[in-house]
């Protein structure tokens, strides 16, 4: 299967608090498919481990653990037209980072997976097919 994956999904994979099945239905289906990601998504997901770490709710070595992992992730990284991911943030009021994710699954014409309620409203409303 492949589909453009946000950082949510993959961190509620990774964190052992925010584990979903969803998200381990989602990712044991790509028999090894790699997903496509804007460049942003390691470091939105570094970021989540980071805040998870200054909470207390994980310790540095779930972090780094998790930052290997990301390294032999099977993941295209992809770099959305600007332009293009400007304009979806006009039009949806949405942060350009969100709408990076939508970018490359318009221009690619992928399914989106993510847990962000906002995001999915204006995947839904753009006619980007969902996962989740």
């Amino acid at each position: 299967m492949t589909l453009v994956i946000d950082a949510s999904v993959m961190v509620s994979y990774l964190i052992s608090d925010e584990h979903s099945g969803e998200a381990d239905a989602i990712l044991s289906s790509l028999n090894g498919a790699a997903v496509h990601v804007p460049t942003l998504w390691v470091f939105e997901i570094a970021s989540a481990f980071r805040s998870a770490e200054i909470a207390r709710r994980i310790d540095r070595r779930e972090t780094d653990a998790a930052m290997t992992f990301l390294r032999g992730f099977p993941a295209e990284y992809h770099h959305p037209n600007i332009a293009d991911v400007t304009e979806l943030s006009r039009a949806h009021a949405l942060s350009v980072y969100d709408s990076s994710y939508l970018s490359l699954c318009m221009r690619d014409g992928l399914p989106l997976a993510t847990y962000d309620g906002r995001l999915r409203r204006v995947a839904g409303g753009l006619d980007i097919p969902l996962l989740m």
